[in-house]
């Protein structure tokens, strides 16, 4: 074995559109990999009613089986930590104690997150907490960051995949809830041919992680938290 991997992925289906590529290559080249599904998925539907967040809990984990099986990943190295879609920002010390429990028990060489400026919480949460964790515990981690829906202008490094664009096309599919209509009342999948056409390249962008700030860090977790309950009330204001 060179080393052990873990991926973060906000959601089932990150892990494989941001660095399903690079997680076969790690696979074949004898890294271990590790997938940890921070939430449950259960709202990505909630534009169209359908199908309920219960059976969605269930199908999502179906298919982040499905898809990290295709990629390489065996089952007893998944680990879903089955926080709330959408509500990572309210339970911020309790994901820090999973994140920091995982970290230290499989010590990785190299770590994969959403990219901290991604358009969506959740994705935001996980970059700055799992950031926090590693600078905390002192951990000699190289940690790279994929973006999903942020475009990159900075520096960035590419990797070839290739040999391995079958496979995570493969791994896509998988996802059949997030790419096909469910039910007559959705008119559009929730990720488009479009959208999904970016990852599906030769190549995937990372940017390394040299420099954590930990007053940073904690600064834009308590930025986010005020903005989304801000947020709540101020929707919930409109209503009345």
């Amino acid at each position: 074995m060179k080393g052990r991997i873990i991926v973060f992925s906000p959601h089932p289906d990150d892990e494989t559109l941001g660095c399903g590529g690079a997680i076969a290559k790690r696979v074949r080249e004898g890294y271990e990999v590790y997938i940890i599904f921070m939430t449950d998925g259960r709202h990505s539907h909630r534009p169209f009613s359908y199908p309920p967040p219960e059976e969605l809990i269930v199908l999502r984990r179906k298919e982040a089986l499905n898809a990290s099986k295709v990629l390489g990943v065996p089952e007893e190295n998944i680990l879903f930590l089955d926080f709330e879609d959408l509500h990572l920002i309210y339970n911020i010390q309790k994901v820090r104690r999973s994140v920091e429990k995982i970290l230290m028990q499989i010590k990785p060489s190299e770590v994969f997150i959403p990219h901290e400026k991604d358009k969506h919480p959740d994705h935001q949460i996980t970059s700055l907490i799992v950031s926090y964790c590693i600078r905390k515990l002192g951990l000699n981690t190289k940690l790279y960051e994929y973006p999903i829906y942020y475009e990159i202008t900075d520096k960035c490094i590419s990797e070839e995949i290739s040999a391995f664009l079958e496979l995570k096309e493969r791994a896509i599919n998988a996802y059949r809830s997030q790419i096909n209509l469910l039910s007559l009342a959705q008119s559009r999948p929730v990720l488009s041919a479009q959208f999904l056409q970016k990852f599906k390249r030769r190549e995937e962008i990372f940017v390394e992680k040299r420099s954590i700030s930990v007053p940073k860090i904690l600064f834009k977790l308590c930025y986010l938290f005020i903005y989304h309950r801000l947020f709540e009330k101020i929707k919930l204001l409109s209503t009345l």
